[in-house]
């Protein structure tokens, strides 16, 4: 699996579930969790790239943009 890659950092996100089966014509919910290491403002993109039985590629973009937050 390719992620994001900041400038300063580099992280494998593990998704959530990280084996499944979808039967034809279902659907699976995928979550995929990132941390950020600092708030650059800056968009990182990559990809989580899946793998099918068949040894098909199925390839989901993600752009992050980490931003700072006031803490409360």
């Amino acid at each position: 699996m390719a992620a994001p890659t900041p400038a300063a950092t580099h992280e494998d996100p593990e998704p959530n579930p990280c084996i499944f089966e979808v039967a034809p014509g279902g659907t699976q919910e995928v979550v995929v969790e990132l941390t950020a290491t600092s708030a650059s403002g800056a968009f990182s993109f990559g990809e989580v790239v899946l793998t099918g039985s068949l040894d098909h590629l199925v390839r989901l973009p993600l752009a992050v943009r980490p931003l700072a937050i006031a803490a409360e």
